[in-house]
């Protein structure tokens, strides 16, 4: 991003590039779910058990402290407003609608493959990766859906 002078350009990639990494950290998180779930990490698997309810919580607290910053930027005003104008984005919005959906279809389609696969498991590793499987989808739909204004 230019130092004194950032474009909706550059916002749109820095924001794009932010969100790539969230979507590789989410994919290393779920790996990690699944390979304690099925117990294939051996003892790092119950520490990962003990830790797996702060998941959700940390999902919600790291979506809170975006959603903040997302309000409250903080620094100069034309990059605020540059902000606001590229969530303003109609095509942004419509992309934003359709991963929603796309996501809200992945948790439903996801849950009788993992009340299967899990079994006699925990009602909490089934919440787990549900809510991993639905903010995948998400940042994969989001990421994927514009792709053609990056």
């Amino acid at each position: 991003m230019h130092a004194t002078n950032p474009t909706i350009d550059d916002c749109a990639r820095q924001g794009r590039s932010v969100l790539t990494v969230m979507f590789a950290a989410l994919l290393l998180v779920t790996a990690l779910v699944l390979a304690s779930t099925f117990g294939a990490l051996g003892a790092w698997s119950e520490r990962l058990d003990r830790s797996a309810p702060m998941v959700p919580l940390a999902i919600i607290l790291f979506c809170a402290w975006v959603r903040h910053k997302q309000h409250h930027p903080g620094g100069n005003g034309a990059r605020k407003s540059l902000w606001n104008a590229l969530f303003q984005d109609e095509f942004r919005q419509q992309s934003i609608a359709r991963a929603v959906r796309v996501g809200f279809v992945v948790v439903l389609l996801v849950q009788l493959p993992l009340a299967f696969t899990l079994g006699q498991q925990t009602t909490l590793h089934m919440a787990c990766l549900s809510m991993l499987a639905g903010a995948l989808a998400f940042l994969g739909a989001f990421l994927y859906l514009g792709r053609a204004e990056a």
